[in-house]
């Protein structure tokens, strides 16, 4: 599924899977096209300073309106904690009190608390407003929901949830947004924005398939924006999913399409194996598309001599010969 996003400078176009990883060094243009996605999704009027972000947005060549997908833009940890706090308007409140009201039945629960608590409103009335003349404190049946509304989220020790990792938040925060999104009715568009600020490599490793497998059983779609080496997952299966925003904006094609180009065009004869040409994707995915993405092997000699003080010796997983460095020369 491609979506195509026609502002009145230019238009951008991708493929659209389950879990879609944009990578590359332009996080400038990145950031730009994720406000962009998730302003005409929000449904909310543009400001006249916003206007540069007016589009129209096309899924398979089809035009398609605001209301297309719910959208969660998650940028910081300390936006998503505000979110998960039980506040007027936040996300965790939202879903709390739908599920209260639709279909959690505490009605039994509540009539024996307002029962307690007309109880100590009758002894409080008799023992300290008694010589009041008719005079006494009472409650609304409406303000035992405000009980709730006044609780706090804490995490299974019931400490401040602040004292949960970025993972922990995240996690918890993906599915709190996918809750509140499958009431809507709507499919849901996630976007993590700069997931490597927030994550540590193994951390997103484990995130990605948790996202994955969401995408199994309801109608979610997420976006994770990629800037930092190490992070970008790549296998057969997701492959089209990746995108590099760079000078260009690139989708990488089928795995066996690049896998057959990089052979018949490599410098030297090579049998390119599946881990090789993994590897070696993940390693390149953020310059590919960027005229000054290759790196200087003199920056890399002096960065390994620097490394040598700090005791930090490196290994290459797949040295390279003469020819292969002639290659690299001739760019």
């Amino acid at each position: 599924m491609s979506i195509s996003i026609k502002t009145n400078k230019t238009t951008y176009q991708f493929e659209i899977g389950a879990v879609n990883q944009w990578c590359g060094e332009n996080i400038i243009l990145k950031n730009q096209i994720v406000d962009i996605i998730s302003k005409y999704f929000s449904k909310s009027k543009y400001a006249e300073y916003e206007e540069n972000m007016v589009c129209d947005v096309f899924i398979d060549n089809e035009s398609v309106g605001r209301n297309y997908y719910n959208t969660f833009l998650i940028s910081s940890r300390e936006e998503m904690i505000s979110n998960m706090k039980l506040s007027k308007n936040s996300l965790v409140m939202k879903y709390l009190m739908n599920r209260i009201m639709t279909n959690f039945d505490v009605s039994r629960e509540m009539f024996q608390i307002e029962d307690q608590l007309t109880n100590v409103f009758r002894i409080i009335n008799e023992e300290i407003f008694d010589e009041f003349e008719n005079l006494g404190i009472d409650f609304e049946q409406s303000e035992l929901f405000e009980i709730i509304q006044e609780s706090k989220i804490v995490d299974a020790n019931g400490e401040n949830i602040n004292r949960l990792s970025n993972y922990e938040i995240l996690s918890n925060y993906i599915k709190l947004v996918c809750k509140v999104g499958q009431e809507s009715g709507n499919q849901i568009l996630v976007i993590i924005r700069n997931v490597d600020h927030l994550l540590t490599s193994d951390e997103y490793r484990k995130i990605y398939d948790e996202m994955l497998e969401m995408t199994r059983s309801m109608d979610i779609k997420f976006i994770v924006t990629i800037s930092l080496d190490g992070y970008c997952i790549i296998n057969k299966s997701n492959i089209e999913n990746v995108t590099i925003i760079n000078d260009e904006e690139y989708t990488l094609p089928p795995f066996g399409k690049i896998k057959e180009y990089i052979e018949n065009n490599y410098p030297i004869y090579r049998e390119i194996d599946d881990d090789w040409l993994v590897y070696n994707l993940e390693k390149s995915v953020n310059i590919i598309g960027k005229s000054d993405g290759n790196a200087e092997l003199s920056s890399e000699i002096v960065a390994g001599l620097i490394n040598r003080t700090l005791h930090i010796i490196q290994k290459q997983k797949y040295p390279i010969n003469n020819i292969e460095l002639a290659f690299i020369n001739k760019q």
